[in-house]
């Protein structure tokens, strides 16, 4: 709340809650008059027009060009996922747009630029929140590679795999939206930390999720690559279809059972017996899936294995130089961004990283503009995709 006149200006200090009266700042731009400083609301720097009205263009269009995949290949789990993840990152940008167009300079407070707040907040909140989208688009494609190598390359089934992490991935989405919420409605600097350092900590725990998908699916890569399907496999989320197998492998083993019982009889008595039950403890292969009548291409998998691994797996070395022959393993740009995004809001709004525009341009516009490019190009579709025409 503040007031003015021509001479003095009047606003409450949330640090101090008192009324502070200073010296009104009409001169537009100049240095504030209580730290001597250019001083900016919200952003801590004035948004760089190019770039903001460029991303939105980028993102604007891999979006589109999402929707029309997932629509073309009649993949329809790549909409609420790589398309929406996009879009959210499109409303984020359009949240910085509206930022620019709304700059005033506000003589209060000593003099400084003016962003509005609502538009601050809906372009942090959906910036950080749009990875999740794409994680989760992670979790369901191993789910689908497991499908057409062996189910049998991990120690979680395929079910277990996509509810334990998309679960997960659901529950960082609303510690991270419900920390933006926090931060939105707060009424002082206070509570908009809190609000940051909520959404911290729902990015942390997805970098947590992100580091333990990591070990499932160097798990899978290993045992396919090399052919060692587990001997025990884990079901804590078992489908219908999962529990009705199991039935009928008890079923099966029960009978076996019972005719070796009766053979050990039959064999004192003379007792002819038929020679086609099952073996004891033998249960129903797996016949692996496919999505065509033709087996997977082995490097179609490798292709759609080097984009969870670039998505997903944080390379130290940037520059590795990796056989065509071999997957993919260039570097993490959600793991990378994910380390950004919790330094950054660990220390509020107005710390050494939030308010670095082009640190935010390289860590996370940039490497997030790759990585939606690259499922567009990349997209899961080539493998797992039944052409709409």
């Amino acid at each position: 709340m503040s007031s003015s006149n021509s001479t003095t200006c009047v606003y409450f200090d949330y640090t101090t809650n008192q009324n502070v009266t200073v010296p009104c700042n009409n001169l537009v731009g100049s240095p504030n008059l209580l730290s001597g400083q250019v001083e900016y609301s919200n952003y801590g720097y004035i948004l760089n027009h190019g770039a903001t009205y460029a991303f939105i263009a980028i993102y604007s269009l891999i979006c589109v060009a999402h929707i029309f995949l997932g629509v073309f290949w009649k993949l329809w789990w790549t909409l609420p996922t790589l398309a929406l993840g996009t879009l959210v990152e499109v409303i984020g940008w359009a949240g910085r747009v509206m930022s620019i167009n709304t700059l005033y300079w506000e003589i209060n407070y000593g003099g400084l630029w003016m962003y509005d707040f609502n538009a601050f907040v809906q372009q942090i909140c959906c910036l950080v929140i749009a990875p999740t989208f794409y994680s989760a688009a992670n979790y369901v494609l191993l789910g689908l590679l497991l499908d057409v190598t062996d189910p049998l390359y991990s120690s979680l089934d395929t079910r277990s795999i996509k509810v334990i992490f998309i679960t997960s991935d659901v529950l960082c989405l609303l510690v991270q939206a419900g920390g933006g919420a926090w931060a939105g409605t707060s009424s002082g600097p206070n509570g908009g930390n809190s609000g940051a350092y909520m959404m911290s900590g729902g990015v942390i725990l997805q970098l947590v999720v992100t580091i333990i998908f990591i070990g499932f699916f160097s798990e899978w890569l290993y045992r396919w690559r090399k052919d060692r399907p587990v001997q025990r496999q884990y079901k804590p989320f078992p489908g219908k279809k999962a529990r009705a197998q199991a039935k009928a492998s008890r079923a099966a083993m029960r009978q076996a059972e019972d005719h070796h019982h009766l053979a050990a009889v039959g064999s004192s008595s003379g007792m002819a017996l038929d020679k086609d039950l099952p073996a004891i403890g033998r249960a129903p292969s797996y016949v692996p899936t496919s999505f065509s009548s033709q087996p997977a291409p082995e490097s179609r998998i490798q292709l759609m294995a080097g984009m969870i691994t670039f998505s997903t797996v944080l390379i130290v070395v940037r520059q590795v130089s990796v056989p065509s022959t071999s997957v993919c393993k260039p570097p993490s740009l959600t793991f990378n961004r994910s380390i950004y995004r919790s330094i950054e809001l660990l220390r509020g709004w107005t710390g050494p990283v939030a308010v670095n525009e082009p640190l935010f341009l390289g860590m996370d516009a940039t490497m997030m503009a790759i990585l939606s490019l690259s499922y567009a190009i990349i997209h899961p579709g080539l493998l797992f995709g039944r052409r709409l025409f």
